[in-house]
């Protein structure tokens, strides 16, 4: 069954500026909630993309830690739905996202930047999740 309701924008390694920036627009978009990942934990990654609507990996201080999270969230999240945002191009790092298919993000980026950015998912559907009952 599908439904409409609240997804999540996962920030990985999300420093200041880009962490600035996101909050800003998620602010305005009441169907979006910001969700920060600082570890390589794979249960923790994996719960935290369980209501994700896109990832955003910052790649900008460490860009090994972000390949390695970009791997983690495409087991779950689309191309589509994977994003890494730098603010410094690092050796390696375009050619590593492009052949992955998903987009890089030069930042700072400009409040209409993130409003195309976020477009496409300003309205999604989300599996609604089955409950079991318990036998205790």
């Amino acid at each position: 069954m599908i439904i409409h309701r609240h997804g999540d924008v996962v920030l990985f390694y999300a420093e200041q500026p880009l962490l600035t920036q996101v909050a800003a627009w998620v602010r305005g978009a009441g169907s979006l909630s910001l969700r920060l990942v600082a570890s390589p934990d794979p249960l923790i990654v994996a719960r935290a993309l369980g209501d994700a609507v896109v990832a955003i990996i910052d790649a900008t201080p460490r860009p090994g830690e972000a390949m390695a999270a970009l791997e983690r969230c495409l087991r779950s999240l689309s191309a589509r739905q994977t994003a890494v945002y730098t603010e410094q191009m690092h050796h390696g790092l375009e050619l590593f996202a492009r052949v992955r298919g998903v987009q890089l993000l030069m930042g700072p980026m400009s409040p209409p930047e993130w409003d195309a950015f976020f477009e496409p998912f300003e309205s999604f559907a989300v599996p609604l999740r089955r409950q079991e009952k318990r036998v205790g």
